[in-house]
């Protein structure tokens, strides 16, 4: 009966002391990283309908840079997707599309 009880006995899992939370920082970094990964591969005309579209989203007066509850929509921004995004993840995006048209800019000249 003992073997029993400890078979189906449910420990509390205690969370290991090595584990350091995400930070604002670090969040806001892996944004920047996936957004990079995908603008990269779009036109400069692609680039500047997307910002267009976010600056509308981001100057709405209920908008939040919330780091993780996806609560925006952005039309278009991935294909036949509906999908919805953090304010975090907006804004991280913005900031990569403006440094890829400045990019754009530079190569020009």
């Amino acid at each position: 009966m003992n073997r029993l009880r400890r078979l189906f006995r449910r420990e509390k899992v205690k969370p290991s002391p090595n584990i350091i939370p995400l930070t604002e920082q670090d969040i806001d970094m892996s944004l920047r990283i996936f957004w990079t990964k995908i603008a990269r591969e779009w036109d400069i005309e692609r680039i500047r309908q997307v910002k267009t579209q976010i600056l509308a989203v981001i100057k709405q007066v209920d908008f939040e840079k919330n780091l993780l509850e996806r609560r925006y929509v952005v039309e278009g921004l991935i294909e036949e997707s509906q999908q919805r995004y953090s304010g975090a993840s907006l804004l991280a995006l913005l900031e990569v599309l403006d440094t890829l048209e400045r990019l754009s800019a530079h190569n020009k000249e």
